[in-house]
């Protein structure tokens, strides 16, 4: 029987036909379906192609909130945290286990920003202990330091990011005041962020999803917290819109997404409880978002989240 092969282990030359007779009947094995998640000492998975609740995938270093989390097809990272923590920190998507030591940032760092392609991963903004604008990246299949990449618009923390494969986005955030600016980068080159557009409206701590065309920011502190989602398209310049809710009012959450779906995991309630509900919602749709499952534990406050088929990683694949 023939070895189909992904993306991080292809070999061979195969035709077209053969390549679309596979996927059709899935034999044809796909790169990342699983995003992690992580808000306390657990780190919990989902596979983001069946419903179901969260499974134990292992543990980080120390009970730190306040990271972000990275993800390339094979690698999840997660940087940063409370206690302006520099510590950088990896797993490998297809197996379980606790994370092993990756680099450090070039200044400790909570709440900051995280996004990436299937290349680089980019740690922007936070407090370090005041705002900082700087933005690091790492080159995620190579263990190392964050290199200075450039500055963000305006010092902030607490923003979600937002990639596909060439483009980087920032949205929102606290100064400690919230904030409505869209910054975007170019991931492949090094420079300062640029202005994109505003958000709907001011808004931090939002879980952040992508496809290869848009971006999604699901759950946000409005004043309040509130379920709204937003959406900007990757390609152009301009305002974000209101495009759904999630199925409960909370932020907060950890974002992960696979192209088609986002996937919105834990978060802070309301009432400031912490919660162990999965949402999911069409990228491409919106609307309210649906229950997917639950997570082992409730994870409340700034969540880390990854996956290695967001932003359009596996598109075409």
């Amino acid at each position: 029987m023939a070895k189909y092969p992904q993306l991080d282990d292809c070999q061979g030359v195969w035709k077209i036909k053969d390549v679309g007779d596979a996927v059709k009947l899935g034999r044809w094995r796909r790169a990342g379906s699983r995003a992690v998640v992580s808000g306390t000492v657990t780190i919990d998975y989902i596979t983001m192609s069946s419903q179901g609740n969260g499974t134990d995938f292992g543990d980080v270093s120390s009970d730190i909130s306040g990271r972000v989390g990275l993800g390339s097809h094979t690698r999840g990272l997660f940087a940063g945290g409370n206690g302006q923590i520099d510590v950088i920190e990896f797993i490998t998507f297809v197996t379980t286990g606790d994370v092993t030591d990756f680099g450090n940032l070039a200044a400790g760092v909570n709440l900051p920003s995280g996004l990436s392609n299937a290349t680089r991963g980019i740690v922007g903004g936070g407090r370090a202990p005041s705002m900082t604008n700087v933005i690091g990246y790492v080159t995620m299949s190579t263990a190392g330091n964050a290199s200075d990449f450039g500055d963000l618009t305006v010092a902030r923390a607490s923003m979600p990011g937002l990639a596909n494969t060439t483009r980087g986005f920032f949205a929102g955030g606290f100064t400690p005041s919230e904030q409505n600016v869209i910054d975007f980068i170019t991931i492949a080159t090094t420079g300062n962020a640029q202005d994109f557009g505003d958000m709907f409206e001011s808004q931090y701590t939002s879980g952040p999803a992508c496809s290869s065309t848009r971006g999604l920011t699901m759950g946000c502190l409005n004043t309040s917290i509130t379920g709204t989602c937003d959406k900007i398209t990757f390609a152009s310049t301009g305002k974000s819109i209101r495009f759904g809710d999630l199925s409960t009012i909370h932020m907060g959450t950890g974002g992960a997404s696979n192209s088609v779906k986002g996937f919105q995991l834990g978060g802070q309630q309301a009432n400031g409880d912490a919660t162990n509900i999965i949402d999911s919602m069409v990228i491409a749709h919106g609307g309210t978002s649906l229950d997917f499952g639950d997570l082992t534990v409730a994870v409340g406050g700034k969540t880390a989240a990854s996956s290695g088929e967001h932003g359009g990683l596996t598109d075409g694949y």
